[in-house]
């Protein structure tokens, strides 16, 4: 593969990449507020709401299933570079 082909085809799969992250970004955003948490700080909220859960003291009017699949996808936004991170690896060998 040559540097041209690799840069084109790099290009295409980080367009992908980039909006599997920011689909991801949205929909966290969306189980953040569904839960009952600041969509803008979606991460941190979740994350604080289930340490305070796992202390014994559940913050009122949260729905901590919903801060579950959260915390699950929002640990999978960047997939997509990985995946990238990996090809780019194996065809530049």
């Amino acid at each position: 593969m040559t540097t041209e082909e690799w840069q084109e085809k790099y290009s295409k799969f980080y367009a992908v990449a980039n909006r599997i992250a920011d689909r991801r970004t949205e929909r966290c955003r969306q189980l953040a507020e569904e839960a009952g948490l600041d969509p803008t700080m979606f991460g941190l909220h979740a994350n604080n709401a289930m340490c305070s859960y796992h202390y014994g003291k559940p913050w009122a009017g949260v729905d901590y299933a919903k801060v579950r699949q959260l915390l699950f996808l929002e640990s999978h936004i960047f997939d997509g570079y990985h995946l990238l991170s990996k090809w780019s690896q194996r065809v530049r060998r």
